[in-house]
């Protein structure tokens, strides 16, 4: 069972490396994707992360494990596809990239703005 604490907590680090991901700083970023991984496994924001990482320092192995763990967790992740579909390139295997790259876009054309538990709700007294 998840902690809601560890929760909280991996969502810092994701945010964190997503700032530092946005400041050029890619191996603090991948530090802090990494710590909130640690904290939340069921994380698909934080393996994302990590992949983009991976994938910038040239890591295409280690990106494919990343995105296969995201991918089982979370098949409609479009980031993921995306990502996949980058390696699938690296690697020449241009059929299955240009399908993960069609899958990544349909996806995201239908993804919600925001995750549903993230939306603030209002509760109404009758």
């Amino acid at each position: 069972m998840r902690n809601g604490n560890d929760f909280h907590l991996a969502r810092i680090y994701y945010e964190l490396g997503r700032t530092y991901e946005k400041m050029h700083q890619y191996s603090v970023a991948l530090s802090h994707y990494r710590t909130c991984i640690s904290y939340d496994r069921y994380c698909t924001n934080g393996y994302v992360g990590q992949g983009r990482m991976e994938l910038l320092f040239g890591k295409f192995h280690e990106t494919k494990q990343v995105i296969d763990s995201v991918l089982r967790l979370d098949s409609s992740n479009f980031e993921a596809w995306r990502l996949l579909g980058r390696i699938q390139e690296y690697f020449d295997d241009f059929d299955n990239a240009a399908n993960s790259f069609l899958t990544g876009l349909e996806l995201e054309r239908v993804a919600p703005l925001e995750s549903y538990g993230t939306v603030p709700r209002l509760w109404l007294h009758v």
